[in-house]
């Protein structure tokens, strides 16, 4: 009885690591998302300005 229970406490523990995980992997792949489209859109400004300097 009580390995059983080990074993589902266990298993809640690797459930919640594995949440946790998921979510910082998510959370670092919008981060480089987000940089990537902030580079593209300066560089569009920069771009634009060089055009309408001439």
């Amino acid at each position: 009885m009580k390995e059983k229970i080990n074993n589902k406490l266990l298993q809640k523990m690797v459930d919640v690591l594995n949440k946790f995980a998921i979510s910082q992997v998510n959370s670092v792949c919008h981060y480089i998302y987000y940089q990537e489209e902030e580079a593209n859109s300066l560089e569009k400004y920069k771009r634009i300005r060089n055009t309408y300097k001439k």
